[in-house]
């Protein structure tokens, strides 16, 4: 997810149409590499009916973010941001849940080390 936020931004910033390109490649890679690996999460932390509603809050939220995405975009284009910043906005909300995923992670270790009472 941070390679396909890198890569919005390096398009955002670029004129020249053939680094654009190579950052849209670099949206593909990350969003699709991405997709592998966070479907399981759900399913990997939560048992039974739990992990159903999990897998129905993640899709909800998608559902959600694909109603709400195009119009957080021309809003940003329409404060004389122009496309440049609904490609920063996205690529902000790329990093964001990365880094949630991070957090999410390394609180899974720490639980899994902590010995009570070793």
């Amino acid at each position: 997810m941070f390679t396909a936020a890198v890569g919005f931004v390096l398009s955002a910033f670029t004129v020249n149409l053939y680094v654009a390109v190579c950052g849209f490649i670099l949206v593909a890679v990350g969003v699709f590499c991405a997709m592998s690996a966070f479907w399981p999460l759900p399913s990997a932390r939560l048992r039974g009916t739990a992990a159903a509603a999990g897998i129905a809050v993640v899709n909800s939220v998608g559902n959600l973010g694909g109603f709400v995405g195009p119009y957080i975009i021309g809003y940003v284009r329409d404060t004389r941001l122009g496309f440049a910043g609904g490609l920063c906005v996205t690529g902000l909300f790329l990093a964001i849940g990365a880094a949630l995923v991070v957090v999410a992670k390394r609180q899974e270790s720490a639980r899994a080390t902590y010995r009570p009472g070793a």
